[in-house]
């Protein structure tokens, strides 16, 4: 059975508005990447969107790039607005929304402040604690 020519999707197969579409639903919304990439696949059911294509697309569009990246932002100020607003209302549930941020953005409880041989201010705590729990007793006083 012979094949025909591979089809190429490019930017102009996207659905219309698709930056206003993204940039809605990841700024206003709080949409992450997946839900960003199954928004496009649902609009394009006939031709098919996944994730190897957005991968492609990132490497090859910096205009999809850009939005992607501009949306990333724009959601994790969605989530950290979210929890300042809510912090005080009982029925929002702040551990999920942290535990988002930390699963999806890399929000770090531990500041990263560099010190001057390279390692950060949570290492040198973390190794002093350390220090300071297994040393030998007689050393201790």
């Amino acid at each position: 059975m012979k094949r025909g020519p591979k089809l190429t999707m490019t930017l102009e197969d996207l659905p219309d508005n698709w930056q206003e579409f993204l940039l809605n639903g990841m700024g206003y919304e709080g949409w992450q990447l997946q839900e960003a990439i199954t928004f496009l696949a649902r609009k394009m059911e006939k031709r098919g969107f996944n994730y190897k294509i957005h991968a492609r697309f990132c490497r090859d569009y910096e205009e999809y790039k850009d939005i992607i990246d501009e949306g990333r932002m724009s959601s994790e100020a969605w989530w950290w607005t979210q929890i300042r607003m809510n912090i005080k209302n009982r029925d929002f549930n702040n551990t999920l929304a942290i535990f988002t941020l930390k699963a999806c953005f890399g929000a770090n409880d531990k500041p990263a402040t560099p010190t001057p041989n390279g390692t950060t201010f949570g290492d040198v705590v973390e190794k002093a604690e350390l220090m300071e729990k297994f040393r030998p007793k007689e050393l201790a006083n």
